[in-house]
C-alpha cells in the first residue's frame, strides 16, 4: 500500500463545467491540484487572484477514503489494490 494513505473528500464534484469522467479523470495540463494548510488559503488565494488565475476548492484532504460528493466512496486501501494489480488481472485472463 502507498505511504501516507491520505484519503480526500471532494465536496462539489458536479459544480465544475467538466463531465464527470472528465472531473474525475482528465489529465489536462492546464489542470494542477495544490494541497496546502487551512491557515494558507486566504493567502494562496490573493496570490492566484492578483495573478488573474482561475481555480476551484475541491474539498478537504484527511480520513482513509476517497469521496466525491455521490459519484464515488472508496476506501483508498481498495482503490489501490485495484490500481495496483488491474493491470496484471486483465493481461491474464
Amino acid at each position: 500500500t502507498p505511504a501516507g494513505q491520505i484519503g480526500i473528500k471532494i465536496e462539489n464534484p458536479l459544480q465544475s463545467s467538466l463531465t464527470e469522467d472528465a472531473f474525475l479523470f482528465s489529465e489536462s495540463q492546464s489542470r494542477v491540484v495544490v494541497s496546502l494548510d487551512k491557515m494558507k488559503l486566504k493567502e494562496f488565494e490573493k496570490v492566484l487572484n492578483k495573478q488573474g488565475m482561475e481555480y476551484h476548492l475541491l474539498g478537504k484532504t484527511g480520513g482513509d477514503s476517497l469521496v466525491a460528493g455521490n459519484l464515488i466512496n472508496i476506501p483508498i486501501k481498495e482503490a489501490f489494490f485495484t490500481w495496483d494489480t488491474g493491470f496484471t488481472k486483465l493481461l491474464t485472463k
